[in-house]
């Protein structure tokens, strides 16, 4: 595991326990598992189940998940993200350390912004549609629940995108400042650095790292790259663009934490897809649910935090079996254009189309 220390305290990347005990899960065929999904999203009437869904629900869409058996800190030990107080350090070392973020981001973002929900964002957004699901928490920063759920559902409302999202960039010295987009940020650093952006547009293959970052081709340093300060702020030394999304060592704002936890609360059940739950702020909401004796089933391949808990277990590729309940549950209701396309829609990138694996040497941070 990789740490550092920082006031004396270490920070690290959250990895999952080995389990205390055993494992007792018992083995689901595919239609056995699309038959639990449906009874379990059915029972004790509609609305009643909160979606909490982690990194292995993008990876169809062509982003790699942090972990499991091709997550990439389980492949690569070393690697580790930037932490929180690098970013935001008001000295010369923290400008570096931003220069460094945005200069491999600009790579790294352009994946995740051209990435195509699967069909797990399509099978949760039709399981909203059938009001079987209430409050979708998701842990995804990459935006792909909003883009499958029609503007009918009011996606805004039901969607609570726990870490944050990579769609805005904010400035952390400056809260009431207006968020902005990050396409129109990724448009002002290709302005700032052309030959960086004709690189971009020669749509080389480079090594792709979580969360919109990516290994630096050669010939490329981040010393040379430019970034624009925020509209209205030039000249101001601490104001700065981070991207909108929880750093490792941040805290969750209150706003993002009360409101994962009353989506528990309200829930009578709670359906994980593609979490290991290695995250605290995510594994705390599973506990909440078995503490106040509430249903959970997991929907993940691989191990999870939460493997020590009386909870039923499906190790079988997520989407797969979401795709399968959805149309079970919508063969038993009238017609509906709408969820006929929402049943049906989503690709399917295999994860040896994704992109090189990043040197197993490499940190991003050092």
């Amino acid at each position: 595991m990789t740490s550092i220390l920082r006031n004396g305290k270490k920070l690290q990347i959250p990895s999952i326990p080995k389990p205390k005990k055993s494992s007792n899960q018992k083995e689901y065929t595919h239609d056995q598992a699309v038959e639990l999904v449906a009874s379990f999203l059915t029972q004790g009437g509609k609305g009643k189940t909160t979606v909490l869904s982690g990194a292995g629900a993008s990876v169809e869409s062509g982003i790699r998940s942090y972990r499991g058996n091709q997550g990439h800190y389980e492949l690569h030990k070393k690697y580790r993200p930037i932490f929180y107080h690098e970013f935001i350090e008001d000295s010369d070392q923290g400008r570096l350390f931003r220069q460094r973020y945005w200069a491999r981001s600009f790579f790294g973002y352009i994946p995740v912004q051209n990435a195509q929900p699967n069909r797990v964002h399509y099978s949760v957004a039709a399981l909203q549609y059938m009001n079987l699901v209430d409050k979708l928490v998701t842990q995804n920063v990459d935006r792909l629940h909003h883009r499958a759920t029609p503007d009918s559902l009011k996606p805004d409302d039901r969607i609570l995108e726990l870490h944050g999202t990579l769609n805005f960039a904010v400035v952390p010295n400056h809260p009431d400042h207006p968020k902005k987009l990050r396409s129109e940020l990724q448009a002002e650093l290709a302005t700032l650095n052309p030959s960086w952006a004709e690189f971009a547009d020669s749509q080389a293959k480079l090594k792709q790292n979580p969360d919109g970052d990516v290994e630096l081709p050669s010939g490329l340093t981040y010393e040379t790259f430019m970034v624009p300060q925020p509209t209205g702020l030039e000249g101001e030394h601490s104001a700065f663009y981070k991207p909108d999304v929880v750093f490792f060592g941040e805290s969750l704002n209150s706003r993002q934490k009360n409101e994962s936890i009353k989506a528990i609360e309200d829930a009578d059940r709670v359906l994980v897809i593609g979490s290991s739950l290695a995250t605290y702020s995510a594994f705390r909401l599973i506990k909440q649910a078995i503490e106040n004796k509430k249903e959970v089933l997991m929907l993940n391949v691989g191990p999870t935090r939460a493997d020590d808990y009386d909870v039923t277990k499906i190790e079988l590729p997520a989407a797969d079996v979401l795709q399968g309940a959805v149309k079970l549950l919508a063969s038993k209701l009238p017609h509906d254009d709408m969820l006929s396309k929402l049943s049906t829609s989503g690709v399917n990138i295999s994860i040896e189309d994704i992109g090189p694996m990043p040197d197993p040497e490499a940190t991003e941070a050092k």
